[in-house]
């Protein structure tokens, strides 16, 4: 029996939490060490974006957390109205549950012309 809770309390779940544009900028440009030159384009307009929300009240950045608390995915995000700006992942599955879950959890979402095609079809998956 304790070998069975010690099983069901290492497995934790992905979280989405909100993210200070200061974290995202570190994060972001670790991602952009590493990132081959086809994808440097949104990772750094995700960059300029976290930079200026630090002065800006309509700008917000959420992101996902694996178990081990590494950020796995990263989005920005406007309002009025509420418009998803970018969307960057380090994996395809915590970029798919962040999709999910701002589809699922409002309607009224938008989203930006710079969002991937990939994104854009989870979009119309989970809003369908």
């Amino acid at each position: 029996m304790t070998f069975l809770l010690l099983i069901a309390v290492g497995a934790m779940p992905p979280r989405i939490i909100p993210l200070h544009p200061t974290t995202s900028v570190i994060i972001l440009n670790q991602w952009l060490l590493n990132e081959a030159s086809a994808r440097r384009a949104p990772l750094l307009r995700m960059i300029r974006f976290s930079e200026d929300a630090k002065l800006a009240d309509n700008r917000g950045i959420i992101a996902v957390t694996n178990e081990n608390h590494t950020v796995t995915a990263i989005a920005t995000l406007v309002h009025p109205p509420l418009t998803l700006v970018d969307l960057a992942t380090t994996t395809g599955d915590s970029g798919t549950l962040l999709m999910k879950a701002l589809v699922t959890t409002t309607r009224s979402i938008e989203l930006s012309d710079n969002i991937d095609d990939r994104w854009k079809v989870a979009f119309m998956f989970y809003s369908s």
